[in-house]
């Protein structure tokens, strides 16, 4: 809402002194979303990427390129989680949750917190590395725009430290 919108909403009160503070409180309010930055009335990333749907498409996507990567499944924990189809499909179920919610959307993840779900499976630098490939193939064949795209891997990253288990 713009400061001029927010006036304009504004209706006449009869009782004069609740008029007055009427009109200061909302010229307060009008004065703090003219001096707010842009970038804070900038939609989130979960709105800019679609919603649920486009979400969901893009982890389908993702998750069957991971279930197939040799280099993921040559560590046998993991090859031990995708030798089972029926993982699968409550695998993309949880983590489309996990993005809808870090990038803005609903609050719908329900799984363990990163560094205890991947504790167990012993996982390196360069099998992350591998994942942010697979996730930036995935983005680019869907087209996500490439602030979007720099904003996700940027968000991935930060997890490095709670899924790497293993130094290399």
């Amino acid at each position: 809402m713009t400061p001029g919108t927010l006036l304009r909403t504004y209706q006449p009160v009869r009782h004069p002194l609740l008029a007055a503070m009427l009109a200061i409180a909302l010229a307060a309010v009008a004065t703090v979303l003219a001096a707010m930055p842009a970038a804070s009335q900038e939609k989130s990333l979960y709105d800019r990427l679609g919603g649920i749907y486009p979400i969901a498409s893009t982890v389908d996507d993702l998750v069957d390129r991971l279930y197939v990567n040799g280099t993921l499944n040559a560590n046998p924990a993991v090859k031990l989680i995708h030798d089972k189809p029926e993982t699968k499909a409550g695998f993309k179920v949880l983590v489309t949750a996990w993005v809808v919610e870090n990038t803005g959307g609903p609050k719908m993840y329900h799984g363990r917190p990163m560094d205890k779900a991947h504790a167990h499976l012993s996982l390196t630098d360069r099998q992350f590395d591998v994942v942010l490939h697979e996730c930036a193939t995935t983005f680019y064949k869907f087209n996500v725009p490439p602030k979007e795209m720099g904003e996700l891997m940027a968000m991935l990253e930060k997890f490095r430290g709670q899924v790497v288990s293993v130094k290399n």
